[in-house]
């Protein structure tokens, strides 16, 4: 009796466990996080992480999330064959004043865990002889200018 409750419980537990490959044992990227730096009101900031399949098969990005509407991002919908690379390209709203850390979640086809990436930076007001100068005043009439 008590050898098929051993044999229960470790049916349990094994049944527990997802099966799925890890992400991180099918995808490597580059780099995982980019810091743009001081980025001036309105400045482009655009970075395109860089990753490469190094499992045995292809896997297909099912999506790339972020936390807010601030980051859009554009990535290789195409599946990647072992051994190929792709890209994502996160873009950054610098029409918002101020320190920013956005988490960038990377999901691949049959793998149970998201990669994680993440884009830093500051964005700073314009001076008064930028051009966007006049936009940032339109945007931020109270801010000390």
């Amino acid at each position: 009796m008590k050898q098929r409750f051993t044999y229960w419980l470790i049916f349990i537990v094994l049944s527990s466990f997802s099966f799925g490959q890890s992400t991180n044992e099918r995808i490597l990227f580059k780099h995982y996080s980019h810091n743009f730096g001081q980025l001036e009101f309105n400045e482009k900031a655009e970075y395109t992480f860089i990753f490469k399949n190094i499992s045995d098969s292809s896997f297909v990005l099912t999506n790339v999330k972020t936390k807010c509407g601030c980051t859009t991002t554009e990535w290789t919908k195409s599946p990647i064959s072992k051994r190929k690379k792709g890209e994502i390209t996160i873009t950054y709203d610098t029409s918002i004043i101020g320190r920013f850390s956005k988490p960038i979640f990377v999901y691949v086809s049959d793998s149970y865990e998201p990669v994680r990436l993440l884009i830093t930076g500051n964005v700073v007001a314009p001076k008064p002889d930028n051009p966007e100068y006049e936009n940032y005043i339109k945007k931020y009439p109270n801010h000390n200018h």
